[in-house]
Parts: structure tokens; sequence; C-alpha cells
């Protein structure tokens, strides 16, 4: 867990490509003791200005139009908008920012969805101060980076055929994928239209065109395509 690297004798950020102004960065994830020990750990030397922080995706999408980070730390699993989904979202409409996915997770799966999203860079939350610092150098400066651990877990998965190239597209837009993802995340319509700030009726509407487009009756057909197609995780 990267808070713990904050107490670790000697982790520091030199290997932060040398620039006059610290490197725009944003800390996106949904537990406030990670953000605080993030920004904590980034700022300390000076070469990383945090500008800002969010809970979830959805939030992270509106302070990126705001702030125009250079660098986002983006977590995989949060609540209301996960980071594959802002991923793909901030790519639309801000191709700057260097994308780097920061997850306890590291599924192959996972680490593929968020890159094929966009993120130019994955470490986990075991990584340590030095890595993390390397990461930000590079994709500061235009560049991508994988830790040793990612690039073992995707070799081994394309060694072992379970990664396999694919043209597979959801026939869906981005806001039917995000309807799907909390109607298999178990939310009633209510629930849905509460979480997405838009009418029942409206909700209504978006889970009629995902069930015609997917040829899926049930919540639990629904469910099931969403892990298949790695919208949810069983975590």
């Amino acid at each position: 867990m990267i808070i713990s690297s904050l107490n670790t004798p000697g982790a520091s950020l030199h290997r932060l490509t040398p620039a006059s102004k610290p490197v725009r960065s944003m800390i996106v994830d949904d537990h406030s003791l990670i953000r605080a020990g993030l920004r904590a750990l980034l700022e300390r030397e000076g070469k990383v200005q945090i500008v800002g922080e969010a809970a979830n995706g959805r939030d992270a999408v509106k302070l990126v139009q705001e702030f125009k980070p250079e660098v986002i730390l983006m977590d995989i699993s949060m609540p209301i908008m996960d980071g594959i989904e802002a991923t793909h979202r901030i790519r639309e409409t801000s191709p700057e920012p260097g994308i780097i996915g920061l997850s306890y997770s590291s599924r192959y799966d996972h680490i593929a969805a968020i890159i094929k999203a966009g993120a130019v860079g994955y470490l986990t939350k075991e990584s340590g101060a030095e890595e993390l610092a390397t990461a930000i150098g590079i994709v500061a400066g235009g560049g991508d980076y994988l830790s040793p651990l990612v690039s073992s877990v995707l070799i081994k998965g394309i060694a072992s055929g379970e990664i396999r190239p694919t043209t597979d597209q959801l026939p869906l837009t981005s806001r039917e994928r995000e309807v799907l993802k909390l109607i298999a995340e178990g939310k009633s319509t209510k629930e849905v239209a509460y979480t997405l700030k838009t009418s029942i009726k409206t909700v209504e509407s978006i889970r009629s065109a995902i069930k015609c487009k997917l040829n899926i009756s049930t919540v639990a057909g629904l469910t099931k395509f969403a892990l298949r197609h790695n919208l949810i995780s069983l975590e």
C-alpha cells in the first residue's frame, strides 16, 4: 500500500523529470486516507502539485476541465462512476492528461480495460514511492509506464491464452453502460435515477433500450453480461 511508503527512509521524487514548475496532478480515489497519503507523499519535495482530488469518476471528469492536470492517478473501483469509464470520458474531451491506473487489483482484465480506455500507465497500490515517482516523471514527459508486476501479469495472461486480441465493442452508449453498471450492482430504478441525477422515466427508457440492444430481459442476465464485459467485478 502506497501510504505505508510515506515513512520509508530515503523515499523521494528525485526521479521526476526536472522542470521549472511542479507537475500538475490530480488524485482520483474513493478513500480519503489514500488521497491524503498520496498528496503528502507527492508534494513533499515540491516537484508535484496536486491541483484536485475526486472521490469518484464522475467528479473527476468535471474537475479535469476545471484544473487541467498533466497527470491523473486513477483508481479503478469507485462508486457512481469507476475509473475505467472515467478514463474513457476524460479521453473524449481532454486528450492531454497522462492517466495512470492505480489500484489494489493486478487482474489482467482490469489492467487491459483501463489501458484500452486511454490510460498510459498502471501501478498497484503496493508500489513504493520510488516507482510512483518514476511513473509520474515518465508520463509527465509524454511516455508510458507499466510496473514490472503489471507487465508480468499481462505477459502471463497472453502466454496462457487468457488474454486474446478482440474487436468486440459493446453496442451501448456511455450513458447506457453507466445505467447497466448500476443495475448490475443491484440498484433499483429509483436509486439509479438518484445516483445519476435524472428522472425515473429516463432511467426506465434507457433500461428498455439496453435490454433491446443486448436481447436480455432479466436483471440476472444483465448482471452476467456486466461481469463478462468487466463493467463490474466480484471484488
